[in-house]
């Protein structure tokens, strides 16, 4: 590039005046010349380092007082806001300094290089014009302050990496934009439908039916309420309303409706409306009785946002959908609010729009960065080589070799020298490092102290030792010589730190700190010493290198990115500073801070919070009131709160108003309050975690905010992260370029490929052994459809070849035995392995079938026919059991048991069948029900459908992927475990046992400890401590905080006072005394006297107590252990919950403590560190290395590709689309006049446009449906539906007519056409005949969206990326089959397994095991990470799991559809559970340990999440690539289109054949280079130069369509290719060559005909004209003979029938 050319040429100081204004205007403002002083010294000024120097010192000093700023209330008015206020000034003079120093130098905007004439300066100058208007106060101009934020968008200016990096993103826009069109296409096509379908439904909720017998006065908030409704009291029916209870507003209903009650609860005798397809609404209990509720409107999830009802929040809530976020509770809505079937419309949404549409802008931003990044190569010069005193790499570990360091002279130090490099010396320090991290990892919470003080004096001994080895390289390889090494001075730091931390601690005595104290973090960096382990673990090596040779390419992305959310922060502070905030817990409560008798603001004599807290206002808080306890549903303080009078200590007619204090406003976690947490904010929204919950918050502000959040998502997350994962990629799967030249190796296919000797997997399983001596396995691989028919996925003797029989079976059977030889024939025969298969296929229906909801329901429920169905399972799986013992003794007889080649137990396919039936016989004789820790084995029958993948070419081919990319993804998770244990190890020093909490019981979550005690904070900002008071923080009462108040928390005297504590919390229960904002118990002492200033009598007011039961809790993620450690840390790298896990971490205080919220916000920094490295890099090395594995075998298949030179490359790829090519008909005009008019019309382009602009306002108007139309617009989209509709079905009759019947259905175009026509009238018939809305006309009414799939051949863009999804369909369904049969086999093993755990919070009523329907979107929720670790920690459940079963009760349905409550739940080994036998208890915990859910899970995310997935985006990378490339190609698709097109006009019926005569035309209308159009001087002598150079054969005057483009395409790109590859191609389109199929070559080409038409044509032009001049001859009474010369020139061929003449 020419930038990077020129920075590499030299700094702007070593150019001259000439040369820094070349590119500047010779007049500047009409004024200023080259020649002018001025201008010249501010040419030179603005020209200078310095200059840029200085203006980027500003721009990040700006930044840091534009981060500094706050909305915060009252912040302008701090000493901190008049600062920055101030600067905003001084900003804006120097920046107005620096423009106008530019518009002299460089002139304004008239000429070329004018200061306006770059964007980037545009943006500069609106900023700081914008910047002058905001500091006039003209108005309200907070809007155009936002514009600050823009001006750290300068620094990219000013950085030549980061404006490289951006002008790429910006080439890649028009793609970029072509996958947002097809986005969009999609958010149309669903949109529609979800409006069309779902519109309404998501506001229903189960309500309770009452009538208001009170109201307050001036108001319709009911007091007394009349849930007794007499059926025949009319006018109390018209009073009917319904109540939603708050346990309801969450779950969405389908039926009854509450606009039928009246309707059915009028009839003799009263019956329920029906209940619709989702959930019904049942019976509430309401004061202890039982009433029908009724499915009434209530809002839509999410604060009003999360609906259909309109096609803006249809696109908001499918594109949070896509967005993989939240999208399975909106599932879950829909499904309860119209039908569980619904599913299927977001599995299918997912699939299209996340994993196909979304990966295609990874696609984008892949090729565009590899092509620029291939160009910036070319241009780069070699790196000089190392100078004589370099250490070099010699082993190509990618570290430099000390070997080479010649030895001292010295022989002490020759002494140290050669310790120093002894491979024992080496060796020991490895060792040692293995057992200083073994050690580290043993580390755990509530470890005694003895072992706690043996590691510890292990540490010190480690860190002795590699001291020692630290001085002894020094003193050997010299200093100088060790600091060339980057690992010595990497291990030197660590040293270093390392002796630090052990001096602290020795200070304050030897093992003192034990593990816990500020500095015992520094012992993490020890860890960071295993890195040395790469000298000898070349994988890791690899990998390591890759990683960091990412870091360097991806620098510049990093300050971006960085420049990204710093500039969505200082917005997101702008728009939502101290706005999250929200009173939402009260109906109509608000955040308010009152005014005092002194008029100040706040609780009386306090500072009102930053964020105010909530009050309520009338009705419930009036003068009547006043002063005393009032009723409020919703209150933190069981539904009361105080009602004073404001302000504060008035009377009379100076009170404004009666508030009560209903609770402290909700702050959201994620907020934009000050610069840190806005920071932390935008990176959780680019890591997609609970992004939308944040939108909602913004939404609640301002529902236009929603814009911002979506920019933010597509640019941030889409966009910039996708260029990262792009540059990973290219990392991966180019790290061979710094091999050898003599052998490229990828540090990712080394790490495919595993660490044995033998790359290729013949030798690595014993998978495809066969019984045969002579059959050996074919290794050979095959990526797409149609390679090798290999078996090497078989478990047998494959069908219809006879096994060789070796050795004798069972020591009885010899190879010629007739019995056994029989045995062979019927094993090998291929009707033996069809029906092996039917069998395999009828078990896993059984499987299937066999679900625990049948158990739940005939045991717990008493359903006889569940109980049947059970016992029929159960008989037919015996009947299985017993078929393949057959099988198996068959096979055992024919091939022997195991003690020779070939015998049956040498297959692992035939280990694992004998697996299962040894399980199915154990099962058989009931062990299983004896000895539950057998049941698992059962499972393993879900494995048997393995063996169909053998038999299914497209889904071997994926299965041989996988397995060959075990060993790569064994090493992948290694090097991801040694990065999981280096933070789990750091992370159990940091919080280990710190994630403990004492919870309230009663509701479920964290005690606050503000309502329980008084806290330090409190008492300091209110000077409520010292003596005198006698309150709260009485000295005599609490202890002297003024002393020493940052620990008075542990002054014997008043721990328990001022802290929740373990001990507080497990003493189970306390009794809290409510007086208004706080707890009585610090408000005042003694009997009820007053302490707080003022005149309040709290203990007059109804102070109330509840008892409050506790217990001491811990968080299911935690960093308790190394084991706990690591599966957390798995579990934030998938991005699924991490957030909950570092607020925790946020609040941890200290073991033992109660946690406070954000009490040290930096433990964020160690977090989002973890999700950068462990989420961002680590986890993308299984995208890496499952692409790379994809590439390496479809390289494979392509045989010698490597060796072939680009031309060949690109002739072979064109051929192979070529080979794809057929022609297609192109009606012709009837013989009729009027049908030919017609058809005129309907072929013409003007009238494809008008049926194109018809189906868009036709899109448009179905968009325009929403929720609560009135019957005016009803009205109107009915008629524009009928127009429409009409208009279609005219286009389609007018079709028709001028095609014919035949003709016209051979169209698929008009046969899509047709049917949603079809569709179309019959939907109309039904809206206008049915008498109420079915279901079917809103399905009927969705057909018509299909319309709009007719733009995509109009829309190249579109139609490009629909190729991409066509070309990729072939291996998108062999991975599809795949996937459904590892759904399958984990689905069965699910239900087996958690089929009967109590359900939770995750694992829920939507989400479970108990169906095969369930298990298996539950399943394909995981793989796309939605809280698969919620489901995951809600199936490890020990506790509260175990519940007591009434035999004599027909019905505990409500016990096993729920989560059910503590108190009829119990736990192992409660005494109410003794004596009971186990057909008296369910239960629901889990499955023989806790460790099972954690390897089912984590294996089914790594498999499926992280393997199978990552194919798919392999497999789109790879098409778009390809569809990419042969555009680029010089026969492109679109020149082939544009060849089948006019081959069409010649060739109308398709008939692969046209006139050879006509050929000259068919390249006269063909765009170069395949043909001369629009060509400038290129006429018919260059088309006859073309037929003359190709080789068209001739078929009886006609040539053929294959024939003809392959000699055309040849002409372009044609070239020699190696004899295999051309035997390929030949092979591919042999069958459709009619020259191959004749085996005889035509004696004549086209080339030979047009030369007899030539000669012909010169033959008849030279008798023409003879004859012509004999007759002027007679004439003229004269007769001359033509000159030969003249008649040879003149000869010009005549043109075929209807061609110009020549």
């Amino acid at each position: 590039m020419d930038r990077t050319k020129s920075m590499k040429r030299g700094s702007k100081g070593d150019l001259t005046y000439e040369e820094l204004a070349a590119t500047l205007p010779d007049r500047s403002l009409y004024l200023f010349t080259k020649k002018n002083p001025f201008r010249k010294m501010v040419i030179k000024i603005i020209k200078s380092t310095i200059f840029d120097r200085t203006i980027l010192t500003l721009i990040g000093l700006n930044c840091i007082f534009l981060a500094m700023s706050s909305n915060a209330p009252n912040f302008e008015k701090s000493k901190t806001g008049q600062v920055i206020e101030v600067s905003e000034i001084v900003f804006t003079v120097l920046f107005t300094i620096e423009l106008v120093l530019k518009v002299i130098g460089m002139g304004m905007w008239v000429s070329e290089g004018s200061y306006l004439r770059d964007g980037w300066n545009v943006m500069d100058f609106l900023v700081v014009i914008l910047s002058w208007l905001a500091q006039t106060g003209l108005g309200n101009y907070s809007a155009i302050r936002t514009v600050r934020v823009l001006r750290p968008l300068r620094t990219i200016t000013g950085v030549e990496g980061m404006r490289i990096i951006v002008e790429t993103l910006l080439s890649a826009l028009p793609m970029l934009f072509d996958v947002l069109n097809l986005c969009c296409f999609i958010l149309f096509i669903f949109g529609i439908i979800g409006v069309q379908v779902f519109a309404g439904t998501m506001r229903n909720r189960c309500g309770v039916p009452f009538v208001c017998d009170e109201t307050y006065p001036d108001s319709n908030i009911c007091i007394q309420k009349n849930y007794n409704i007499d059926p025949t009291n009319s006018s109390m029916l018209d009073r009917v309303l319904f109540e939603v209870p708050d346990d309801e507003t969450g779950d969405l209903c389908s039926g009854p409706l509450s606009k039928d009650y009246r309707e059915f609860i009028t009839k003799v005798p009263p019956q329920l409306p029906p209940m619709g397809g989702g959930r019904p609404c049942g019976e509430i209990d309401v004061d202890g009785t039982s009433i029908q509720s009724y499915c009434t409107r209530f809002e839509n999830p999410n604060f009003d946002i999360t609906s259909f009802d309109n096609i803006l929040y249809a696109f908001l809530t499918i594109f949070q959908a896509i967005s993989l976020e939240g999208w399975t509770d909106v599932m879950y809505q829909v499904q309860d609010a119209v039908s569980p079937y619904v599913s299927w419309y977001f599995v299918v949404m997912i699939i299209f729009g996340s994993f196909f549409a979304v990966n295609l802008a990874l696609a984008v931003l892949y090729m565009y960065f590899v092509t620029g990044k291939d160009d910036d190569e070319e241009e780069e010069s070699n790196e000089p080589p190392p100078g004589p005193g370099d250490l070099v790499d010699t082993d190509g570990d990618g570290i430099p070799d000390t070997a080479l360091v010649p030895p001292p002279e010295n022989q002490f130090l020759l002494m140290f020298y050669k310790v120093a490099l002894a491979p024992w010396f080496e060796h020991l320090t490895m060792a040692l490092i293995i057992l200083n991290t073994v050690v580290m990892m043993c580390e755990y919470h509530l470890m005694p102290e003895k072992l706690e003080y043996a590691f510890c004096i292990i540490n010190y001994i480690l860190t002795i030792y590699f001291f020692f080895e630290m001085v002894v390289k020094i003193l050997g390889l010299g200093l100088r010589e060790y600091c060339k090494d980057n690992m010595n001075v990497f291990d030197g730091l660590v040293v270093i730190s390392s002796l630090v931390e052990v001096g602290t601690d020795v200070a304050g005595g030897v093992c003192s700190g034990g593990g816990g104290g500020g500095l015992s973090v520094l012992r993490s960096f020890r860890l960071l010493r295993v890195f040395k382990l790469a000298r000898s673990w070349k994988q890791l090596n690899n990998i390591i290198n890759t990683i960091f040779k990412s870091i360097a390419s991806i620098s510049y992305l990093m300050l971006i990115l960085v420049l990204f959310i710093f500039i969505f922060s200082l917005l997101g502070m702008q728009l939502f500073g101290y706005e999250f905030a929200f009173c939402s817990y009260v109906s109509d409560a608000s955040q308010r801070c009152p005014d005092d008798e002194a008029g100040n603001k706040g609780y009386p004599y306090l500072n009102c919070p930053q964020h105010y807290d909530c009050y309520i206002g009338n009705p419930y808080c009036t003068a009547k009131t006043n002063g005393t306890f009032v009723e409020v549903p919703g209150t933190l303080f069981q539904d009361k709160a105080l009602c004073l009078s404001y302000p504060y200590g008035a009377t009379g007619s100076d009170i404004k108003e009666y508030l009560a204090f209903v609770g402290e406003s909700e702050v959201s976690r994620h907020n934009f309050d000050t610069f840190f947490w806005a920071f932390i904010t935008i990176f959780q929204i680019l890591t997609g975690e609970n992004w939308n919950t944040v939108m909602y918050d913004g939404m609640r502000i301002n529902g236009g905010y929603a814009i911002y959040f979506v920019l933010l998502v597509v640019v941030g997350n889409y966009i910039i992260l996708n260029l990262f994962l792009a540059i990973l990629l290219d990392n991966f799967g180019g790290g061979g370029d710094d091999d050898d030249e003599d052998e490229v190796v990828d540090p990712v296919v080394e790490l495919s490929q595993g660490d044995g000797e033998e790359k290729d997997l013949k030798d690595k399983s014993t998978w495809d052994e066969e019984a045969g001596e002579e059959e050996k396995p074919n290794t050979k691989v095959s990526v797409m459809p149609g390679g090798d028919d290999d078996d090497s996925m078989g478990a047998g003797p494959a069908p219809g070849k006879m096994p060789v029989l070796n050795g004798n079976s069972l020591f009885l059977f010899s190879p010629t035995n007739p019995f056994r030889v029989k045995c062979a024939e019927i094993v090998s025969h291929r009707y033996f392995e069809y029906s092996i298969i039917v069998l395999i296929v009828l078990s896993s229906v059984n499987l299937a079938i066999d679900m625990p909801q049948f158990e739940i329901e005939c045991i717990y429920q008493h359903k006889k026919d569940k109980c049947d169905l059970r016992d029929a399972l159960s008989l037919i799986d015996k009947v299985f059991v017993v078929c393949f013992t057959i099988e198996m003794s068959l096979k055992v007889i024919a091939l022997g048991a195991a003690f020779h080649k070939g015998a049956y137990i040498r297959n692992n396919w035939n280990v694992l069948d004998f697996l299962v039936v040894v399980i199915g016989f154990i099962d058989w004789s009931g062990l299983t029900k004896n000895l539950t820790f057998l049941r698992p084995l059962r499972t393993f029958r879900a494995l048997r459908p393995i063996r169909m993948a053998s038999r299914n070419e497209g889904m071997k081919i994926v299965v041989n992927a996988l397995f060959q990319s075990i060993p790569g993804i064994g090493n992948v998770m290694l090097v991801c475990v040694l990065f999981y244990v280096i933070f789990g190890i750091l992370g159990v020093n940091l919080l280990k046992g710190q994630f403990f909490y004492c919870e309230n019981h009663d509701a479920g979550e964290l005690i606050a400890q503000h309502r329980v005690l008084p806290t330090l904070a409190w008492c300091k900002d209110n000077n409520w401590y010292g003596a005198g008071w006698g309150g709260p923080c009485d000295t005599s009462d609490w202890c002297d905080c003024t002393k020493n108040p940052t620990t008075c928390h542990q002054d014997d005297k008043c721990a328990n006072l001022f802290e929740i504590t373990k001990d507080w919390c497990d003493k189970k229960e306390h009794v809290i005394t409510w007086c208004g904002k706080y707890p009585c118990d610090w408000m005042a002492s003694g009997n009820g006297g007053s302490y707080l200033p003022g005149t309040i009598d709290y203990s007059t007011m109804g102070g109330f107590n509840y008892t409050m039961s506790h217990g001491w809790m811990n968080k299911a993620s935690n960093f308790d252990n190394i084991g706990n450690s690591i599966l957390t840390l798995f579990e934030m790298a998938t991005l699924e919950m991490w957030l909950d896990v570092m607020y925790d971490g946020v609040d941890a205080r200290a073991i033992d403590l109660q946690p406070v919220r954000d009490y040290n916000m930096w433990m964020c920094v160690f977090f989002v560190l973890f999700i950068v490295v462990g989420g961002f890099f680590v986890i993308n090395l299984f995208v890496g290395v499952t692409i790379d594995k994809f590439n390496e075998m479809k390289e494979k298949q392509e045989g010698n590709s490597m060796f072939m030179t680009e031309e060949q490359k690109t002739w072979v790829a064109i051929q192979k689309l070529i080979s794809g090519a057929k022609p297609s008909r192109y009606p012709q005009p009837p013989e009729d006049k009027g049908r030919a008019a017609v058809f005129k019309l309907v072929v013409s382009d003007g009238f494809d446009v008008f049926i194109m602009s018809a189906i868009m306002v036709n899109i448009l108007f179905m968009s325009m449906n929403h929720v609560d139309m009135s019957k005016t617009w009803i009205l109107i989209l009915f008629i524009a539906n009928c127009l429409f509709t009409s208009l279609f079905a005219c286009e389609a009759a007018l079709k028709l007519y001028a095609f014919g019947v035949n003709e016209y259905f051979k169209d698929s175009w008009n046969d899509f056409d047709f049917v949603v026509v079809i569709f179309s009238i019959i939907g109309i018939l039904m809206d206008v005949l049915a008498k109420k809305g079915l279901p079917i006309i809103s399905l009927l009414r969705v057909l018509r969206v299909a319309r709009i799939f007719r733009l995509i051949p109009k829309a190249k863009g579109l139609r490009t990326l629909f190729q991409t999804l066509l070309f990729s369909l072939p291996a998108l369904v062999n991975i599809t089959l795949v996937l459904g049969l590892f759904f399958f086999i984990f689905g069965i093993m699910g239900m087996n397994l958690f089929g009967k755990v109590k359900l939770g919070e995750n694992l829920s009523r939507h989400a479970n095991f108990r169906t095969f329907e369930s298990a298996i979107i539950v399943l394909f929720r995981m793989s796309t990470g939605e809280s698969w670790n919620g489901i995951m920690h809600d199936t490890m459940i020990t506790r509260h799991c175990m519940a007591i079963i009434d035999l004599n009760v027909t019905n505990h349905n409500t016990m096993f559809t729920a989560d059910g409550d503590n108190d009829k739940w119990y736990s192992k080994g409660d005494k109410e559970l003794g004596g009971l036998s186990e057909d008296q208890l369910y239960d629901g915990c889990v499955p023989y340990h806790t460790i099972l859910p954690i390897i089912y899970f984590c294996i089914f995310v790594i498999f499926c999440a992280f393997v199978m997935l990552n194919l798919v985006i392999a497999v789109i990378l790879d098409n778009f690539q390809n569809s990419s490339s042969d555009d680029e190609s010089p026969v492109s698709k679109d020149r082939l289109s544009e060849f089948v097109t006019l081959w069409a006009k010649f060739d109308p019926y398709a008939t692969y054949y046209m006139p050879a005569s006509k050929l000259q035309y068919l390249i006269r209308d063909l765009e170069e280079p395949m043909g001369v159009k629009g060509v400038a001087g290129k006429g018919k002598a260059e088309i006859q130069h073309i037929i003359m150079s190709v080789d068209i054969p001739e078929h009886d005057g006609k040539i053929h369509f294959l024939e003809t483009l392959h000699a055309l395409a040849g002409r372009i790109a044609g070239t020699v290719l190696p004899q295999d590859e051309e035997e390929k191609i030949r092979g591919r389109i042999a069958d459709r060559l009619p020259s191959f199929k004749a085996n005889v070559l035509p004696k004549y080409t086209a080339a030979h005909f047009h030369a007899a038409l030539y000669v012909q044509a010169a033959v008849r032009g030279f008798l023409a004209r003879y004859q012509m001049r004999e007759k002027l001859a007679e004439l003229d009474g004269e007769i001359k003979p033509p000159a030969a010369d003249d008649d040879a020139a003149s000869t010009e061929p005549p043109a075929p029938d209807g061609a110009p003449s020549a």
